[in-house]
């Protein structure tokens, strides 16, 4: 019996152990794996690839859910992309979790900032003063929350004592720039920012600002130097294209801004939104035939982009062409078959149908919509105009 016992205590020692080494392995299995994402992720951001990045990061995070520095730059990615909703949950979630996470406090409130918050943003900046009221970023949002009181000359104390403590900031040199301008001291701004840029020669904000100074002072040929500056640092972003493709357009240079749209076709992240984007610069300034000869074979390309169609249907609305303009919604009726596409198509024909005094067939589609959402407040208010029409005042007030 006790030899047994022996036997059995060796072997669960050797059981024991494999587990534990089979738990090693497992640990660091995912510690590698973590490791390399994070390292992808690093350089997808450096490389401004911020979609990328976000990738690698929503993985990082399946693997290790707690780890609030990954979270952090996730929403940092998110923030880059305009992603602003997506972003803000993420801080949300850190500050809940991290009584002492600094810059979550930082970013969620500039987000209240933005959105005229103000005292959301104020109980995050007391709270991050709380962390390190020294703090360069924290200054900065104390700076920004004080311009949008209206309090300038707080803000530029503050901003002041940012500038002395850390000088090199981009953000605070951001800043700095940004109240001089303000405050009609726009020489001061440009020395400023171009000494930034002189040590951060990639920061965009910098050369938009810039760019911006020279627009004022009209200082043409360089404003326009420094929106092409904006495409080499990042030539995938359509903004950057559309910005130097409304300078020409307000100097009337037309073909300059047509030749800036198509060459950020061709560079852009986002095909469909640069393309969109050209189509309707085409529609007015060109002619609208122009803008379908390069919209029609974009629906062909994203046939399920229902945001073409309804453009192609106020194109035809623009040359008066009822019969195409309601051909083109019933298209996307058909294609959406009960979604919210298809619904707005259904709004938009029953008022077509309604200008052309078709009120039964108006009446038949809101019907067919309401039955599928009958949420939908577009679809109701139609419906509340027929009662009205109809003298259904009960009906009309129900649905108003």
């Amino acid at each position: 019996m006790n030899i047994r016992v022996k036997q059995m205590k060796k072997k669960g020692c050797k059981y024991a152990a494999v587990l534990i080494a089979a738990g090693l392995v497992a640990c660091n299995s995912f510690e590698d794996r973590k490791t390399g994402l994070l390292s992808k992720a690093n350089k997808m951001v450096l490389a401004g690839q911020y979609q990328q990045a976000q990738q690698a990061l929503d993985q990082v995070l399946i693997i290790d859910p707690d780890d609030h520095k990954s979270r952090y730059q996730l929403a940092e990615a998110l923030n880059k992309q305009g992603k602003v909703k997506e972003a803000f949950e993420q801080y949300k979630t850190i500050l809940n979790q991290d009584e002492f996470h600094l810059m979550s406090r930082v970013r969620a409130g500039q987000l209240f900032l933005l959105n005229r918050q103000f005292d959301e943003a104020q109980q995050l900046l007391q709270q991050a003063k709380k962390i390190n009221a020294d703090n360069t970023d924290v200054l900065v949002f104390e700076a920004r929350l004080n311009v949008a009181s209206n309090n300038t000359d707080a803000a530029i104390v503050i901003i002041e004592k940012a500038l002395k403590q850390n000088p090199d900031a981009a953000s605070v040199i951001l800043m700095m720039a940004s109240m001089h301008s303000q405050t009609g001291r726009g020489d001061k701004a440009l020395q400023l920012l171009k000494r930034g840029i002189a040590k951060y020669p990639d920061d965009e904000a910098m050369h938009l600002m810039l760019a911006n100074l020279y627009v004022k002072s009209q200082l043409k040929a360089e404003a326009e130097n420094e929106l092409k500056i904006l495409i080499k640092i990042r030539p995938a972003v359509f903004a950057h294209y559309q910005r130097l493709a409304i300078f020409y357009i307000s100097d009337n240079q037309l073909d300059k801004a047509e030749d800036t749209l198509k060459e950020g076709v061709k560079h852009s992240s986002d095909v469909l939104k640069a393309k969109l984007y050209l189509v309707e610069f085409l529609a007015q300034k060109r002619n609208v035939d122009v803008a379908m000869a390069e919209l029609l074979p974009l629906i062909e390309q994203f046939p399920d982009a229902y945001g073409l169609r309804f453009k192609l249907a106020a194109l035809y609305l623009n040359k008066e062409n009822l019969e195409a303009v309601e051909s083109t919604l019933k298209e996307i009726i058909e294609l959406d078959k009960h979604g919210t596409d298809a619904m707005q198509a259904r709004n938009a024909l029953a008022k077509i149908y309604l200008t052309s005094k078709r009120s039964e067939q108006a009446k038949q589609l809101v019907t067919e919509g309401l039955a599928q959402n009958n949420q939908n407040l577009e679809a109701l208010t139609l419906r509340g105009s027929f009662s009205m029409a109809e003298a259904n005042l009960t009906d009309a007030i129900s649905d108003f």
